[in-house]
């Protein structure tokens, strides 16, 4: 893979790739799904995004999706640089688990709202991780994750400091 490869759709990584370096899924606008040989001692593929093998971070989330909200999963501690970058997201929900978010993660979401379920940015955080300014709720306490997954039409049901909203998809 190269940085510019705009027009790839998937690829599946050999369990002989063991090192993917920064940029290297940069600008991959039409990426639907990235898959792992199952032996590669590196990397796992979760519903066509990159891992870590041991899940503990999100690597790249393959940007030419057409989801409009996605669930950060709890196994999460770190999410790599550029991972969602320029993504087609709405809302994304970051879970309490996660300590470190790197530079430019959420570069170019235009559209993106992000529900954190911790109270306040982590010192950890890189100071560069919303670039762009996106708005960003935190303290959230989402309930019924499956309908938040499966519903087209609602989103979620969040506590937002204190108090219930609704948050309709038009």
């Amino acid at each position: 893979m190269y940085a510019g490869g705009r027009y790839v759709e998937g690829f599946m990584i050999p369990e002989t790739v063991t090192l993917i370096e920064d940029g290297a899924l940069e600008c991959c606008n039409w990426l639907l799904n990235i898959r792992v040989e199952e032996k590669n001692p590196v990397y796992k593929s979760i519903d066509g995004n990159l891992y870590s093998k041991d899940g503990t971070k999100l690597i790249q989330y393959s940007i030419g999706k057409r989801k409009k909200h996605f669930r950060i999963p709890d196994s999460v501690v770190s999410i790599h640089c550029d991972a969602f970058s320029f993504c087609n997201l709405e809302s994304i929900i970051i879970p309490k688990n996660v300590q470190i978010i790197e530079s430019g993660s959420f570069e170019g979401c235009w559209r993106l709202t992000i529900y954190c379920e911790i109270e306040s940015q982590p010192n950890n955080w890189d100071e560069d991780w919303n670039p762009d300014n996106r708005p960003v709720f935190w303290k959230c306490e989402l309930k019924n994750n499956k309908e938040i997954e499966n519903s087209p039409h609602i989103f979620s049901t969040a506590i937002l400091s204190g108090s219930a909203y609704e948050i309709e998809v038009l």
